[in-house]
């Protein structure tokens, strides 16, 4: 029995450790697309949210003619984040201190960033 409870105890622990809320999942996203990390950001993502990172990945390193170095330094700053219906609106601090959002929703039992061409 008293197996069982250690067992039981450690499923649970794990599948608490591994649940990523939706915050969580915004941070993860935007650091990672700062730091050029595509393919890790893609994780994160809706198959659309891919298609621009795709996008933006196939423009190269070059942005107005000057290169964009990846921003290692750069640390996500959440301002607030707001349920609406099955998503949530996180709004964060860019690099210029700039607030910027993101709309995180559940797809497939998981959170995903779901960004746009309009955001």
């Amino acid at each position: 029995m008293k197996k069982v409870l250690i067992v039981l105890a450690t499923v649970c622990l794990i599948a608490a450790c591994s649940s990523t809320s939706p915050e969580e999942v915004a941070k993860k996203f935007v650091e990672n697309v700062a730091q050029q990390k595509f393919d890790e950001a893609k994780k994160l993502a809706t198959p659309g949210t891919c298609e621009l990172l795709d996008m933006a990945r196939g423009l190269g390193d070059v942005f107005g003619g000057k290169k964009v170095e990846p921003d290692f330094d750069y640390k996500f700053k959440l301002v607030n984040k707001v349920k609406e219906d099955d998503k949530y609106i996180i709004t964060y601090l860019n690099e210029k201190e700039e607030e910027q959002k993101l709309t995180v929703i559940k797809m497939e039992g998981e959170w995903k960033v779901d960004a746009s061409k309009d955001q």
